[in-house]
């Protein structure tokens, strides 16, 4: 028997995976660098740690150097969330260059070795 179940699951959470980045951003309103953590990462967005308080809906150009490679992951993206005081949900809003695909493959890399 058929039935519908499988069409009404929830979409599936693209993967993360645990890392320790430093993360080079900018508010697009203000005018100074900030530096950070990324403590998280998908192919859709990564989980940051600052050390201020920023609010949902603030966007961000940002860039961060992947493990092994010489060529940042540079884009821009929205803080949809604040998981704790001080570590942010980042929605990927775009990324420069191969980024996408370049996180992608490092994501899935990480993602077999858990």
């Amino acid at each position: 028997m058929y039935t519908h179940e499988a069409m009404n699951a929830p979409a599936r959470r693209p993967a993360r995976v645990p890392v320790r980045l430093q993360l080079e951003s900018r508010a697009v309103s203000r005018v100074e660098t900030m530096w950070g953590t990324v403590v998280n990462l998908s192919a859709a967005g990564m989980l940051v740690e600052l050390g201020f308080p920023l609010a949902p809906g603030t966007e961000l150009d940002f860039s961060f150097l992947l493990p092994g490679e010489d060529s940042p992951v540079a884009g821009s993206g929205q803080i949809v969330r604040r998981a704790t005081p001080s570590r942010y949900g980042v929605r990927f809003d775009g990324l420069e260059d191969d980024a996408s695909e370049r996180l992608r493959r490092f994501v899935a890399r990480r993602e077999e070795k858990a």
